[in-house]
Formats: structure tokens, sequence, C-alpha cells
């Protein structure tokens, strides 16, 4: 972790041994998708922190490197974000973010659509969608954690970013490696084609 960079990685589903898995491996961020009550904030939650506040278990991995001590300092350090991403999880969203152990939230604006009856594509223009926004904003204002969305590209970051969200993903890894490459491929043409 020494580059300044939070190794952060979304889990696959709700589930201890593939949460502990990645914690074990060194990360000191998760998010959980598909948190749709309460009650799967704090399985997420319990999972990601050692007792006495979580239920996490010391298992083998890039863990041991960081001492004895681990367990004792790490609870304070992890930062748990659950997806936000259901109609279920916006009228549960005060309980989901006052969940002890819940740090933020990270909401997946294109299935919050889907489960909200429309296409992504029509997210932007229907008010369902900006009010179920408005209340997971306000959600976390009200417990003190942190907003955070899935960006659909900077402009989308930037709209996200003047509504309150805070934790925010621009694109996707996928998007900036192919925006990388084809940035790579286009400079190396562009060098062929001047010494011709």
């Amino acid at each position: 972790h020494g580059n300044g960079a939070t190794p952060m990685a979304r889990v696959a589903r709700n589930d201890y041994t593939l949460i502990g898995r990645l914690l074990d491996e060194g990360m000191m961020g998760i998010i959980v998708p598909m948190v749709h009550t309460a009650e799967d904030a704090q399985r997420a939650a319990m999972a990601c922190r050692f007792p006495p506040v979580g239920d996490r278990s010391w298992g083998w991995g890039r863990a041991w490197s960081y001492g004895a001590d681990y367990s004792e300092w790490i609870n304070d350090q992890i930062f748990v974000a659950v997806q936000i991403e259901s109609a279920q999880a916006v009228e549960n969203v005060e309980a989901i973010m006052a969940t002890p152990g819940v740090d933020g939230c990270w909401t997946g604006p294109s299935d919050l659509a889907l489960s909200l009856g429309f296409h992504p594509r029509e997210m932007h223009d229907r008010e369902e969608h900006a009010r179920a926004l408005e209340a997971i904003v306000q959600a976390c204002r009200n417990t003190g954690t942190i907003p955070g969305i899935a960006g659909l590209g900077l402009e989308d970051a930037q709209r996200r970013a003047d509504q309150g969200f805070q934790f925010i993903t621009a694109a996707s890894d996928t998007g900036f490696i192919m925006a990388g490459a084809a940035s790579a491929v286009a400079e190396l043409n562009a060098y062929r084609d001047g010494r011709g």
C-alpha cells in the first residue's frame, strides 16, 4: 500500500468466504453487491471485521505479513461499502446505512434503473431514479457514511459529485485499459505515419 492508493475490491456476492479471501490478500476496502436489507448489510460488515465487532476468520495469505497484531488494528482501517442498487434497498436505505460497520455505499445506477422498471439508458430522464439517488445521498448524510456511485464517464461522475456523491468511479477498469491501449496505438500509428 506504499503508493498512496487504497486497495479495494468488489466481491462477487455477499459471501463470508469470498469476502474473507479478498481481505486476507490485503484488500483494505470491500464493496458488497446487492445489499437489499439491514440484515444483508450486517452480514457484510461482520464478515469484514475480526471479533469482537465482527466474525471474520483469521485466514492464510498476505494478511499474515502485516504482523501478529493485525487483528487488533485492521478493524478500524477496513472500508466497507454496500451496493444500493434495487428498489428494495432504496426503501431500506436508512436502516442499511445505519448498520454498524457499514462505512459507505456504492450505488449501481444501471441495476437500480432496472429494478425500478426501466432501461438504464432512460435513467437520466426518470424522476423516480433521481428521487432514489437523492434518498441514498440523504441517508448517508443522516448516518455519517460516504455516498458512492458508479459513474458512466467523466461528465457523469461530475454530475454525481454535484448531487452529493463522494466515492465515485469515473469508468470501469476495462474502460480505462481500453482507452489507454487505444491511445498507445494511435500514438504509435502517428509515429509510424510521420516516419514514412
